[in-house]
């Protein structure tokens, strides 16, 4: 099972890839034009690129909390979907307030240091996380945990059946 996971965003968006439980990729991808056509196809463009060179299977995408999902994000979200659609991937969608519940975790320090101690591949984006800019690399903690959790909840249903 490779999973492709997305913190989903406009202006910057987190990624990665886990196959098998084993971080492969993490990374945050700045898109800085104003939205317009143009800029939703670089950015389906560049998740496609993923898709194509992982052979990835499922597609986690941690997206913002419903009143926060304004028209740009909804359109993203859509073409996302026709993207795994086109790929045969199965997709989901997380919250950040979902990702907390499944680690029972409140504040988002704690949950990059949860990440990180998963993932210890994830420790050097980790310190600058620490020293520089949280908020930046926040994007590719929450696309971890997303692909993280959509990887433990498909087991779980696997093994119920």
């Amino acid at each position: 099972m490779t999973t492709f996971g997305i913190s989903l965003g406009t202006r910057q968006t987190g990624v990665c890839i886990i196959k098998d439980e084993v971080l492969y990729i993490a990374q945050v991808h700045n898109f800085i034009d104003p939205w317009s056509r143009t800029k939703l196809t670089k950015i389906i463009n560049r998740y496609r690129e993923y898709i194509k060179k992982y052979n990835v299977t499922d597609i986690m995408v941690k997206v913002p909390h419903s009143s926060q999902q304004k028209g740009s994000i909804k359109e993203l979200m859509d073409k996302v979907v026709a993207l795994a659609k086109e790929y045969g991937c199965d997709i989901d969608f997380i919250t950040k307030d979902e990702l907390k519940g499944f680690t029972r975790i409140k504040k988002t320090a704690e949950l990059l240091d949860w990440t990180r101690r998963q993932y210890p591949d994830l420790n050097a984006y980790y310190e600058r996380a620490l020293t520089k800019s949280k908020y930046y690399y926040e994007w590719s903690f929450e696309a971890v945990l997303a692909a993280h959790v959509y990887q433990k909840k498909k087991v779980l249903r696997v093994n119920k059946t």
